[in-house]
Parts: structure tokens; C-alpha cells; sequence
């Protein structure tokens, strides 16, 4: 089987000379995972691209992927469809600002290749967060209040971030007038949300999705974030102490949830918690029922307010791998490509000891 990974800041499909240096490291990391843990399944090749003009930054790639060097957007848009259509499935990696990640998998499914991307259709909802508030508020999903920018400050503490933004890009925390109007004047009211400051620990997940169906949820993990008002992503560490986290008494147990999913046989009560992990799995599981085209590895960012340590609210969705995924298959038992290539079969994994790492793939592990 002849796997292609299509990675867009990386192989080549980013438009401007310099690429942002988050998008870049996050990018190379994930590539570089997927395309080793690949490599390592019985029967499988990897193909790859990746842009000459990131020569400096190419890393070395595991015995068995063939890379293809590309030298501009157009050249890149042509190798990518033909080597779409000869390989057997297709993994697209790309941030979903500007419609970039849902584009890339309309225009490969178009000409024929097999992705194991989510729907066209379920990225751009996912990726819409105001659209995505309002589903939430119509299900009774936890989550953060999401409007859209006005005239004027309707909370002391703002977030302002895109409305289809990846990671912080273009993201602050504004508290005063000044910087209200200074964000205004940047900000195309339509594209840009506002949302009230909430003081939490932020945390993430990773789901096993089936075609719509929870299969499973990874443990809970912790997000670094910068303290600046940018909250830039710095990494992160799993397993999170979610002790102290309870489910959501309104929402249905999650055997009676059509959606429910077992854990990847989980870590010890006292790592993750018992009711931290069963809140992100209520979670989790009444996000994926609303969502239909869910797929593979989706990730979900979450919050647990300091003024209600025992709440879990959902931040964003992340309807592609994460830079997670560098977390996880550090601690895991099993090849979580596995997962990839077939979420409903392959074999669930354990997870052991903790782990902290890098936007850039840097780990350090304790067993």
C-alpha cells in the first residue's frame, strides 16, 4: 500500500517566501512523525514533497519515504494530484485558516484520490468557530461564549482570534479601549470573533473517529501556553491531571450515547482521573454526533475555568492531526499510523508514562 502524505506548509504549497516559524516546526514535526510511524507498518511506502526553499529545515527522513522536491505552489498543486491518484490513500496535513486545509482535500478528492482526511463539509463547520458556538449552544455543549466584532468591548477581558484561525495565529487578549480599537482597525469584522476571558488550565485531546462513530479517546493532555496575551503555543505534556474534573450531570452516561467509545485501555485512575477523563469523553462523544464526516484523528482543544475547576467547555475543533500526535506515539504501545489507515480496526493502544514536548518535536519522557 502506497501511503502519500501531502503536508501544505512544508511540501510546498505555502504562497509566500518566508513561512511563519510555528507553522513551519509544528509542520515538520507532524510530517516526520506520521511519515516514520508509516514506514513501520508491514506493506506500507510513503511518499512525500517538500519545498526546496525549506532545504535548511528538511529533516532526515526514515529509510522507505520517497520525497519529491518542489520549487513552487503551481509545481506542487501538479505533483500533488498526480501522486494523489497513484498512491492508495492520501493524508493531507495543513492548517485550516483561509479554507486551506477543506481546499486541498476538495481538490484531491476531485480527481480521484482516497483521503483519510475528515469531509470537506465537516472541516469547514469545525473550522468555523462562531458557527461552531452556535451548534453547541443549540445541543447543550459546554462551551465559550462567541460573538462576532462590534463597535464596542463587551467584555473587560476579550479574546480576539479569527474565525477560522489555526493555533494563536492572529490571536490576542485585549483589555483595553486602545487596544480594542487597534484590533478593530486590523480585523475584518466578519472574519474575527470575540470571546470573554476565561482564567483555566488548557488542555486538548486526541479522538479516534470512525466515519462519524467515537471510537476512542487518547488521554488528556496539558497545552503551554504564553503568558504575553498572544497565547502562543508552546507545547505540551500528557497525561494531564484531570483529578479534579467531574462529568457533565446533563449529559447523557456515555453508554447511552450512540457515539460513546471505549478508552485506549486506559492510564491508571490516578493519572487522568476518573471523572476528568469520562467529562472529555461526554464531550467529546456529543461533538462527534453533531458533526457528521468526522474522521481519523481529530483533536479538540478544551478549557477547565479556575473559578470551576470541576467544568470542561470546548474551545475549539481541530479536524486534522494535531502536534499532539509527536505526544502520543511516544507513549503508546501500538503504531498509532494504524489508526490512521483504519480507525475502526486497528488495534487500540495503551498509553504509559508522561511526556512533554516542543512545537517542534522535542521530547522528554518519563516511564
Amino acid at each position: 500500500m502506497q501511503i502519500f502524505v501531502s503536508e501544505f506548509v512544508c511540501g510546498g504549497d505555502w504562497p509566500d517566501f518566508k513561512v511563519p516559524t510555528s507553522l513551519l516546526t509544528e509542520g515538520r514535526a507532524m510530517l516526520l512523525a506520521v511519515v516514520t510511524d508509516l514506514t513501520q507498518l508491514p506493506g506500507v511506502t510513503v511518499i512525500t514533497t517538500w519545498d526546496q526553499c525549506l532545504r535548511y529545515a528538511r529533516p532526515t527522513f526514515p529509510k522507505g519515504v520517497q520525497v519529491y522536491e518542489v520549487s513552487s505552489p503551481t509545481q506542487t498543486r501538479e505533483v500533488s494530484l498526480g501522486l494523489a491518484a497513484q498512491s492508495d490513500r492520501t493524508l493531507v496535513i495543513a492548517p485550516e485558516f483561509d479554507d486551506l486545509l477543506a481546499a486541498r482535500c476538495e481538490l484531491l478528492r476531485s480527481n480521484g484520490a482516497r483521503l483519510l482526511n475528515c469531509s470537506t463539509e465537516a472541516i469547514r463547520l469545525a473550522t468555523d468557530k462562531l458557527a461552531v458556538y452556535e451548534m453547541c449552544v443549540r445541543a447543550g455543549i459546554p462551551t465559550i461564549e462567541t460573538q462576532l466584532m462590534g463597535e464596542t468591548r463587551p467584555w473587560p477581558r476579550c479574546v480576539v482570534k479569527r474565525r477560522d484561525g489555526a493555533g494563536s495565529l492572529d490571536m490576542r487578549l485585549v483589555s483595553s479601549d486602545v487596544w480594542w480599537d487597534i484590533m478593530r482597525r486590523r480585523a475584518d469584522p466578519i472574519e474575527f470573533i470575540v470571546q470573554p476571558y476565561v482564567s483555566a488550565r488548557a488542555l486538548s485531546v486526541t479522538a479516534v473517529v470512525d466515519n462519524g462513530q467515537l471510537r476512542c479517546l487518547f488521554p488528556v493532555g496539558g497545552q503551554r501556553l504564553s503568558d504575553d496575551g498572544l497565547f502562543q503555543y508552546l507545547g505540551g505534556a500528557i497525561p494531564a491531571d484531570v483529578s479534579r474534573l467531574s462529568p457533565f450531570a446533563e449529559m447523557p452516561s456515555i453508554e447511552a450515547t450512540s457515539n460513546s467509545a471505549p478508552h485506549s485501555r486506559p492510564l491508571s485512575p490516578e493519572d487522568r482521573g476518573e471523572g476528568g477523563w469520562t467529562a472529555a469523553t461526554e464531550l467529546v462523544s456529543r461533538v462527534v454526533g453533531e458533526i457528521p464526516g468526522l474522521h481519523g484523528l481529530v483533536g479538540f482543544d478544551l478549557l477547565a475555568p479556575d473559578d470551576q475547576p470541576g467544568d470542561l467547555v470546548l474551545v475549539e475543533i481541530n479536524p486534522r492531526l494535531t502536534t499532539s500526535y509527536v505526544g502520543y506515539r511516544t507513549l503508546s504501545t501500538e503504531n498509532l499510523a494504524a489508526l490512521l489507515l483504519n480507525p475502526a480496526e486497528a488495534p487500540l493502544p495503551e498509553f504509559r508514562g508522561s511526556v512533554t514536548f516542543t512545537p517542534d518535536g522535542q521530547l522528554e519522557w518519563q516511564p
